[in-house]
């Protein structure tokens, strides 16, 4: 959204409005109304977009990832991709020069409580799209072929950045480094005004650029395992080389990068027993911090059309494909019993004493640090 209104600015957007905002923005006669959001959010999207038409809306639209589902059928339109070029020729009958990068500020916060704002972060897009093709994302679906965003905006939102006073930058690509000349000049750019910063990619890649990363500002790094079963991952065509793992962490680890290791459970093979044994694995891995979902099929996905067709769905409420709840025919596993697991692993991946405190300790000095120089 923030990337739709900096580029064509006629489009007014809000954010996450309370109901009675929303009634009242509505309330000025809007001829077109447009959604972005994801698939869990699809029941509060349609009771507003069913509010929106009651009141005189002449036409609904659909972005974003929750535009692939079937129930965005109440859209009179679908806008799949990132579309600012598109929408601003066909509506707007006006040619974009080129992507304006908007301004993404927000902070770091420790919740603990008292609840402390740290440090303000610049939020920041390189590339957007993915050309890997795991069957669990949405992304080979909505955006299959990914687009740079160009070195001059990019240059302008850091500079403005660096203006206010922002020192960290998080980059929220999909999978940082895909294009290798273009992310290296961000990463000199990022270098050359004194930013560290934060960034989410595969495994291979972060082991081929750790070193020029980390002596230019790399202060985190998440990445995705998602299974450590080779056949798992053969069947998911995640296809990383889990034999890399011991050597990732203790690179990172000499290097001071925090890291976040991303995983799934609940893959039609797996068992309670099988999901303890590669949990302990996990954990022994050593990683910072953890982020554990359950396996869900999205629609739009391969896995959503042969787990539809192998075992078939048990939860059709869209509120539950949050990645949180067990929402198809497990053959080993109940849905009670996966939330369970879930819970419990969340618990013991993410402990407070050994992984999160040495962490956050990291990660603070290298805020201090910035903020000093």
């Amino acid at each position: 959204m923030r990337f739709l209104k900096t580029n064509i600015p006629d489009i007014e957007i809000i954010e996450y409005p309370s109901w009675s905002d929303y009634i009242k923005k509505i309330n000025e006669g809007w001829d077109v109304v447009g959604f972005s959001f994801l698939h869990f959010e699809m029941n509060e999207i349609i009771k507003m977009a069913e509010e929106a038409k009651k009141r005189g809306v002449r036409e609904i639209w659909a972005g974003s990832y929750g535009a692939l589902s079937p129930q965005a059928s109440f859209a009179d339109k679908r806008w799949i991709g990132y579309c600012e070029g598109e929408l601003s020729r066909k509506v707007f009958n006006e040619e974009l020069e080129y992507i304006r990068h908007p301004l993404l500020v927000n902070h770091i916060r420790m919740d603990m409580p008292p609840s402390l704002k740290v440090a303000r972060i610049g939020g920041l897009y390189t590339q957007r799209g993915c050309p890997y093709r795991c069957i669990f994302c949405q992304t080979p679906g909505y955006a299959p072929k990914p687009s740079r965003i160009p070195l001059e905006s990019i240059a302008r939102v850091l500079s403005h950045y660096k203006k206010i006073g922002i020192k960290i930058v998080a980059i929220h690509d999909e999978t940082f480094g895909i294009f290798p000349e273009h992310s290296r000049k961000v990463v000199e750019m990022l270098s050359s005004l004194g930013m560290r910063w934060s960034a989410g990619s595969r495994i291979d890649k972060i082991l081929e650029n750790l070193d020029y990363w980390s002596a230019n500002g790399l202060m985190m790094v998440g990445f995705g395992i998602e299974s450590l079963r080779n056949v798992t991952q053969s069947k998911i065509l995640k296809q990383i080389n889990t034999d890399s793992l011991p050597e990732l962490r203790k690179r990172t680890k000499q290097k001071k990068i925090a890291t976040t290791a991303y995983y799934m459970i609940g893959y039609e093979d797996d068992t309670i027993e099988s999901i303890c044994e590669d949990l302990i694995m996990l954990r022994g891995k050593g990683f910072d911090s953890h982020q554990l979902t359950v396996n869900t099929p999205f629609p739009s996905t391969l896995q959503w059309d042969y787990i539809k067709s192998v075992f078939g769905l048990i939860d059709y409420d869209p509120a539950h494909y949050d990645t949180r709840h067990l929402v198809w025919n497990h053959p080993n596993i109940s849905a009670a019993q996966m939330g369970y697991m879930l819970r419990a692993g969340c618990a013991y991946l993410n402990r407070p004493l050994s992984s999160y405190i040495p962490g956050i300790a990291r990660l603070l000095r290298k805020v201090n640090k910035t903020s000093k120089e």
